[in-house]
């Protein structure tokens, strides 16, 4: 493995992620929130880190392959979050090392878990960073570092692939950089659209900034303790669910709908239309339920099915209600929407719908060739034929998950004083990067009260969600290290 190649890119991608610490530093400056001398210094480590890590490789033979884009991604995985504790430590917000450990892992990988009790001490200049993380997270630091910096060459592709969320191939446009422009152009706009509505419909323009980043990004940081719940004000929850929704979609198709076909491109969309109907159905279930056994009105109940419904299946985690109060049968539900997740090319966590598309396209050709053995049978997604090895992979991840699920939930039990529901609850929201869960994670409760092993694990199971487990995985395998085959 080229190394010298590694440490370059990785120098280059700390100082452009350095950068974006001056803007809560420049915050701090104007409201003279006292944070800013922590937030330069924090700035200026990371920066400086940066450099070194820069000065000592060399990308000028552009030696990527595949083997070096899965250690840049993890590498840069690693190093975000753990660059992203400066500015808690330093500023005196968090000052335990596994805490800000924890904060930051959760707000780069769009987790939304928290351990703060009291998120109002928080400085404005520091609640900006923790949204940062989120917006950074979401659509992916190294997308954007392709988006915005010189190419690195033909094969940035494998980095641009590892960094995407789900099982798609399909580049949106020919060229590498104009599909990274292209997506991050959707994100900004999405940003600001609905920072705008939010000012519109009542919200401080700090706040909407913050709760933008954090929507956009399907991350869930808040400035309130009380999450969207604070405000009270349907208009910003439907805000917050139409962006939600928007988010958990799939950015590739709202691109490629702009540019050709409309909202029927977008209808036709067998993956979007699947996500579209498990939402309705889900909250309409639930609805129906609260109306039935909490005795709730029936449009309080339909709305807040639906921003719970929204909040969790794409993995964002913002809360409009204690759900912890709701009926046994509206819960599983929630748990069941934990384990799904969004559309590929979107910035949700989770299994991804598109993967359950096709591992039930697949068991159903199975069953048709039990009958009719001599049946050929092709599985179909929006007219494009799936291949043998893509279904394979589908397969080989999904195991993979459910395994990572069962046996960290199994461990969770043994080393924290949580319940079994509560373990396996901590064990999917960490995994699908969803952010509050239930029991001693609940809605109205944060991950402070859990002890130090099963933070560190939490933040472990967030990096393999937000990687999706493979690319961690292959980075591990020691003959990643041993081999010397050019690969």
């Amino acid at each position: 493995m080229n190394t010298s190649f590694v440490r370059g890119i990785l120098g280059r991608l700390l100082i452009f992620y350095s950068l974006t610490m001056l803007f809560p530093f420049t915050l701090s400056i104007y409201l003279q929130d006292g944070s800013s001398i922590g937030l330069f210094m924090a700035f200026l480590l990371t920066f400086i880190s940066g450099i070194s890590l820069a000065t000592r490789g060399n990308i000028d033979q552009m030696d990527l392959k595949i083997r070096e884009g899965y250690a840049i991604i993890v590498g840069i995985w690693l190093l975000a979050p753990l660059y992203a504790t400066l500015p808690f430590l330093f500023t005196g917000a968090i000052p335990s090392g596994i805490d800000a450990w924890f904060e930051a892992v959760s707000g780069i990988t769009t987790t939304g878990a928290t351990i703060l009790p009291n998120i109002a001490n928080m400085t404005d200049s520091v609640l900006l960073w923790r949204s940062i993380t989120h917006w950074l997270g979401g659509m992916g630091i190294v997308l954007l570092y392709i988006a915005i910096l010189p190419s690195i060459g033909m094969n940035s592709y494998h980095l641009f692939r590892s960094d995407i969320l789900g099982p798609a191939t399909d580049k949106i446009v020919p060229r590498l950089k104009d599909t990274a422009k292209a997506l991050l152009g959707l994100y900004m706009f999405f940003t600001i659209t609905q920072a705008i509505l939010l000012v519109l419909a009542g919200m401080p323009i700090l706040e909407a900034i913050n709760h933008s980043f954090s929507t956009i990004a399907t991350g869930g940081f808040s400035t309130k303790d009380a999450s969207i719940a604070y405000y009270n004000n349907a208009y910003i929850e439907i805000i917050t669910i139409i962006f939600m929704i928007i988010s958990g979609g799939s950015f590739a198709l709202y691109f490629q709908a702009s540019r050709k076909g409309g909202l029927a491109r977008i209808y036709k969309d067998t993956e979007l239309r699947t996500y579209l109907a498990i939402i309705a159905t889900c909250s309409i279930l639930i609805s129906i339920d609260l109306m039935i056994r909490n005795s709730a009105n029936a449009s309080t109940a339909f709305l807040d099915s639906l921003f719970q419904v929204s909040s969790i299946i794409t993995s964002t985690g913002f809360v409009s209600a204690d759900y912890e109060t709701w009926p046994n049968f509206s819960k599983m539900l929630l748990f069941i929407l934990m384990l799904i997740g969004g559309c590929t090319y979107s910035t949700a966590g989770g299994i991804k719908i598109l993967r359950y598309i096709v591992l039930f396209k697949t068991s159903w050709a199975e069953l048709k060739k039990m009958v009719h053995p001599k049946v050929v049978t092709s599985i179909t997604i929006n007219d494009k034929t799936i291949d043998h090895i893509m279904v394979t992979t589908i397969l080989q991840f999904f195991f993979l998950y459910i395994l990572t699920l069962f046996v960290s939930a199994l461990i969770i039990c043994g080393i924290s004083n949580a319940e079994l529901f509560e373990s396996l609850s901590i064990a999917a929201t960490s995994l699908g990067n969803i952010g509050p869960g239930f029991g001693i994670i609940g809605p109205t409760t944060t991950f402070a009260e859990l002890n130090e092993g099963t933070k560190f694990l939490c933040t472990m199971l967030m990096i393999l969600g937000r990687l999706e487990l493979i690319t961690v995985i292959v980075f591990l395998r020691p003959e990643f290290w041993r081999s010397k085959s050019s690969w």
